[in-house]
């Protein structure tokens, strides 16, 4: 067998594997729910393994604001772990990686999804994942801590998270500021339905497609894709791993009203003859448990 076979069967294989030849990150398991941890990552901290989200509640969500179109999608097959920091500072994560697979990615348009999954856009075939390495944590803040006798006591930080992007085969070094992660300690309220202690990770940032090689006249000339995708991403993480967990739920946590929400106006009842007004105090909604994860897809725009 010359060199140019044996080259030639490697990333074959690779690719049969669902892993793109050059591609270091850890691979999926068995089930493909979770990413298989080097023993030396293991060593770090604790593990936290990303939960399955649904299409009603991703884990991505991003937006083509083009010119000429506008459309949003969502993407729900993430597979990866992040690593607690100490405890005096977990936010502190001492290690993470991630795997979202390209198929995966929905614009709510088949046509629009097979195009994406072309070898003229990402590829699927050649680099069926995106993939995130953590390098860095910085400007770790504590920003909301919840009563000592709060379920879960639960810790809100705020952070920048480092790491390498790889998209279709070409890695760029990523800053995501304002980072939200909130842990929760394994509690009974939680426990009804995932297992662990949690994370949810929360944050916004933006990718130029051609700082990964997609460029194309549909971008550049038509304008209906734009240059620059806009990306929402809430991950929940868990201690146990998601092949353990029970089906799909939430992870409830009661939310406060925003502030921009204002409070129920009185309403005052026509003055019965002979009498005074009477005042109809408004009926007081306590607000719904929320679960700490992924709002539900918006439609699609058109």
């Amino acid at each position: 067998m010359n060199l140019r076979s044996l080259v030639a069967g490697c990333v074959a294989l690779a690719t049969l594997a669902g892993v793109a030849a050059g591609d270091s990150l850890p691979p999926r398991s068995a089930s493909g729910k979770s990413l298989k941890v080097s023993e030396a990552d293991a060593k770090k901290g604790t593990i936290y393994y990303t939960l399955e989200s649904t299409s009603k509640r991703p884990s991505i969500k991003f937006t083509s604001e083009a010119l000429n179109e506008t459309f949003d999608g969502f993407a729900t097959d993430i597979a990866g772990y992040a690593i607690a920091g100490p405890t005096d500072n977990p936010a502190k994560l001492a290690g993470g990686a991630w795997r979202l697979s390209v198929k995966n990615i929905n614009t709510k348009n088949d046509v629009r999804n097979g195009h994406l999954q072309g070898g003229d856009w990402l590829d699927a075939t050649a680099h069926p994942d995106i993939t995130f390495e953590l390098t860095d944590v910085t400007d770790v803040k504590l920003t909301k801590e919840m009563p000592a006798n709060t379920p879960g006591n639960p810790k809100t930080y705020s952070a920048t998270l480092k790491g390498n992007m790889t998209i279709k085969g070409k890695t760029n070094e990523v800053t995501i500021p304002n980072t939200s992660m909130t842990f929760i300690a394994g509690n009974e309220m939680t426990a009804k339905s995932v297992k662990g202690d949690i994370i949810a990770l929360n944050c916004k940032y933006e990718i130029k497609l051609a700082d990964y090689g997609v460029t194309n006249p549909v971008i550049t000339d038509r304008k209906k894709v734009a240059e620059v995708i806009k990306i929402s991403q809430e991950l929940r993480f868990a201690t146990v791993a998601p092949e353990e967990q029970p089906a799909m739920t939430s992870v409830p946590v009661a939310t406060p009203a925003k502030p921009s929400e204002k409070p129920a106006e009185k309403k005052i009842e026509p003055t019965p003859a002979g009498g005074t007004p009477t005042a109809v105090q408004p009926t007081t909604v306590a607000p719904a448990a929320n679960p700490v994860g992924n709002p539900a897809a918006e439609p699609a725009k058109k």
